[in-house]
């Protein structure tokens, strides 16, 4: 192979290759979810309001900082599963 040439698209190793973008993103997500259910269960748990507005407005709160923390402590383990893994984003390709 040239040195300015490119592998084929079918070659199986890029397949199984995850971009580490991926990775982060995936880990935001998933831990994003969980965090937000566990801030909505500590919101519910700790329920100090006593009316049903202050009660919805408390547990949406709880949600946003659980879903927050949850992205990223996630987009966190990617990038470190990413460069512990030893892969790195695809650069561009220039063009002559």
């Amino acid at each position: 192979m040239a040195e300015n040439e490119h592998p084929p698209i079918d070659d199986t190793a890029r397949s199984t290759m995850i971009d580490p973008s991926e990775t982060v993103t995936g880990f935001a997500i998933m831990l994003g979810i969980v965090g937000a259910v566990l801030g909505l269960a500590a919101g519910i748990y700790v329920q100090a309001a006593s009316g049903l507005l202050p009660a919805l407005l408390n547990a949406f709160i709880a949600v946003l900082a659980g879903g927050s923390a949850g992205a990223v402590t996630g987009g966190t383990l990617g990038a470190v599963l990413g460069v512990v893994r030893g892969r790195r984003a695809p650069k561009a390709i220039e063009q002559p």
